[in-house]
């Protein structure tokens, strides 16, 4: 009788869960030469017309286009967001829903080009946004400049520090054209409407865009604000980096007034104020009026109501659809709560495994939602009308992200699985103008509503 297994027999039998040392330096290798590559050119000095192009829909302000994110890692090589295109049009509200680890926030990331390298990388795709830019002039912003009724210039003396007007050797006071301000007493000038490809933008070229053109609400805002600043430091920082020629009094100025216009009471106290004397409620209303003090185009929103009570919550989402209104802006609102996906989004994206596989608008998707994840997700969320003591679950896990199988990744997990699930990863199949699935039950050969009633 053989009492011991010897490796070789247990190796035969068994599947092997574990890499060598010789593996593992293998892809560490391998991983390091695409690294390096994808490194260099984030820091390549590149030509604006390298990184400029052209909107496949006037009417979007963000177009993602076939999105590979990835994390190298000594593992393997996790595809946190593979294959990815969604739009969002102008003044809408975009909803990315799913479970953790979806690859929500690798995708808003992604977006805002802030993956942490070199072993978060943007390996493929294009993320098409159109932005409104400074018009320059010998390298330098175009002024707005104020005239009179008759249309002549209109000039103020020129003041130092102290309030006190400089003048020439002559005794006479110096004179400088008034520049037309906006309502917060910020400084004008002349803007141009571009497309860049933030996918080819070098990093130094996205500060064009990063905190100004696009802003973010981050999940958790007590890591996001900086504890040893005061909020008043850390509001001034965004006009004064994005504003040229702007002053401490100007950026004070409107960062009082973003306070004011979040509904935060008592706004000069606040300015004052460091991040650890305010409430969660608090924190989160200084994080999106920090995002507003650019007058962004685009807003991304990860999870911005998580940490909050349901009360704050209400209040949050009505905020931001009011200022969405008001900036005549667009949001992609990051979220793993159904409920406020049903209350803000125009349009909804479900995401499964670094995959989008269903999206639409917000009524096709709760009230017609094809894809059997989509389902599982609805049925999972707790309400009042269900004599049920139990919650239903999706059964079964997510598979591993960094050996990604080549068929359907929801396929282990769903009750409606058919033979043709075994092939292929599903192509996105067409069910109405605006509404799409990645699902074998819905190929045009088959019977799509019959066979997803069935899960």
């Amino acid at each position: 009788m053989k009492l011991f297994k010897n490796k070789a027999d247990d190796g035969a039998k068994e599947k092997k869960h574990y890499l060598s040392g010789k593996e593992i330096r293998a892809i560490a290798k391998e991983n390091n030469k695409v690294m390096r590559r994808l490194e260099k050119y984030k820091r390549r000095k590149a030509p604006e017309a390298e990184f400029t192009t052209e909107m496949k829909d006037p009417a979007n302000i963000l177009e993602v286009d076939d999105l590979h994110s990835y994390f190298f890692t000594d593992q393997g090589v996790v595809k946190a967001v593979n294959g990815v295109s969604f739009n969002v049009p102008q003044g809408a509200t975009v909803g990315i829903v799913g479970e953790s680890g979806c690859g929500k926030s690798v995708t808003s990331m992604s977006v805002m080009r802030l993956l942490q390298g070199p072993q978060g990388q943007i390996v493929e795709g294009n993320i098409r946004f159109k932005s409104l830019d400074y018009k320059l002039e010998g390298g330098k912003p175009i002024p707005i400049w104020e005239n009179d009724e008759n249309g002549e210039p209109i000039y103020d003396e020129v003041k130092d520090k102290k309030g006190e007007v400089k003048r020439d050797k002559d005794g006479e006071p110096l004179l400088e054209r008034r520049q037309k301000r906006d309502e917060y007493g910020t400084k004008l000038y002349e803007m141009e409407e571009k497309v860049f490809d933030i996918a080819k933008m070098p990093t130094k070229e996205m500060h064009r865009l990063r905190g100004r053109q696009i802003a973010m609400i981050f999940q958790e805002p007590m890591t996001s604000l900086n504890p040893v600043f005061t909020i008043g430091n850390q509001l001034d920082e965004v006009t004064l980096l994005h504003v040229p020629g702007a002053t401490k009094e100007e950026a004070k100025k409107r960062s009082i007034e973003m306070l004011n216009l979040v509904g935060i009471a008592m706004p000069e106290r606040v300015y004052k104020s460091y991040p650890h004397e305010l409430s969660g409620g608090m924190r989160q209303r200084v994080m999106i009026a920090m995002a507003l003090e650019g007058d962004p185009r685009l807003i991304i929103a990860d999870e911005p109501t998580t940490a909050l009570d349901v009360t704050i919550q209400a209040q949050i989402l009505d905020l931001l659809r009011g200022l969405k209104n008001r900036i005549n802006g667009s949001i992609l609102l990051i979220t793993h709560d159904l409920g406020v996906i049903a209350e803000m989004a125009d349009y909804v994206v479900v995401m499964y495994a670094g995959r989008i596989i269903e999206k639409g608008t917000a009524s096709e998707i709760f009230h017609d939602p094809r894809h059997p994840y989509t389902i599982g997700l609805q049925k999972s969320k707790p309400t009042m009308d269900k004599n049920s003591d139990s919650l239903f679950n999706i059964p079964g896990n997510v598979p591993n992200p960094v050996n990604m199988p080549n068929y359907c990744y929801f396929r282990e997990r769903c009750s409606g699985c058919k033979e043709k699930c075994y092939g292929d990863y599903p192509e996105m199949v067409q069910v109405s103008p605006t509404h799409w699935v990645a699902c074998h039950l819905y190929a045009p050969d088959e019977d799509a509503k019959e066979n997803a009633d069935e899960y």
